[in-house]
């Protein structure tokens, strides 16, 4: 409870749901104890997967901006430089030929 920075009562209504949903049961041997029930372990295997998969994906995900802000930075600006040099030299042509 202490470790995982819970109160009495959260931590009494985690139990009670874990406990509805056959994930961890007491002890057979000592009632003052739970166990986590093969259903809990089996739950925490995928969870474990799931959130190594979540983890990766996001990770990717970063990659994926990086590279698109590279892009942007690196393309984007210049793109749209060369398009402002490229208006400004089409405007002196025009200025200088109806001189």
């Amino acid at each position: 409870m202490y470790q995982a920075n819970l109160s009495y009562r959260l931590l009494n209504q985690y139990l009670d749901y874990a406990m509805e949903t056959k994930l961890v049961s007491m002890s057979s041997e000592d009632q003052r104890h739970y166990v986590v029930t093969q259903k809990g372990f089996e739950f925490l295997k995928k969870y474990d997967k799931f959130s190594q998969r979540s983890r990766q994906l996001a990770e990717q995900l970063q990659q994926v901006a990086n590279e698109k802000a590279m892009l942007e930075e690196n393309y984007v600006v210049r793109l749209a430089n060369s398009e402002s040099r490229n208006s400004f030299v089409k405007k002196n042509k025009s200025m200088g030929s109806s001189a």
